[in-house]
């Protein structure tokens, strides 16, 4: 595997870990809670983005890694 390949399946799957996350968000949300859709949006985006911010730094060393 070359490091765009790594690069490339490391977006994949932090992207996947963050949208999955923020649908789960999404899922309890809905299930738990009277919630106005302007804040169901936006619990999304902001569970989504900080998933993002978490997943990024440890997935991507880890297939660069897996790449050598």
């Amino acid at each position: 595997m070359t490091e765009q390949e790594a690069l490339r399946k490391s977006r994949v799957v932090y992207w996947t870990l963050s949208l999955l996350m923020g649908l789960f968000f999404l899922g309890l949300a809905l299930l738990t809670g009277n919630y106005r859709p302007t804040e169901l949006i936006g619990g999304f985006l902001w569970v989504t983005f900080l998933m993002l911010i978490i997943t990024m730094p440890l997935v991507i060393p880890y297939y660069k890694n897996k790449a050598k």
